[in-house]
Formats: C-alpha cells, structure tokens, sequence
C-alpha cells in the first residue's frame, strides 16, 4: 500500500515534553567542547560554501540538493 506524504501521518498524535537533565561537572565539559566542535565545523563549512558562490560561481557544488541545515 502506498501512502501520500500529507496521509503518512495522518493518524500520529505530537506533542512537546520539557524535561530537565542533570549532569555532572565533567560531563558538562564534555558536552560543551563537543558543542563548541560542532558549531566550528558549522561556521567552516558555511564559509566554504559563501565562498564558492561568490568566487567560483558555484563550481564545487557544495550545496547540491539540500541546503546547509540539512
């Protein structure tokens, strides 16, 4: 059976819990070097894209079929 995209969730029920997370000193460090990674390579890699479409018209195709979010 195949299904359209608007009736695949025709039947699904969402909501949004707000639960508080503890965590331990150290594991409050980890979790902020790792954000720290991850928001570095994101500002790397969108100044890789910026750059290729204002100087090499787009010619490495880096966002090819989805945007930078995805």
């Amino acid at each position: 059976m195949s299904f359209r995209n608007k009736d695949k969730f025709k039947n699904t029920v969402t909501f949004t819990l707000k639960q508080e997370i503890y965590f331990s000193s150290e594991d409050e460090n980890i979790l902020d070097g790792q954000s720290k990674i991850c928001n570095w390579l994101y500002n790397y890699l969108y100044d890789m894209v910026e750059y290729d479409y204002k100087y090499n018209d787009g010619k490495n195709k880096l966002i090819n079929k989805y945007n930078l979010r995805n």
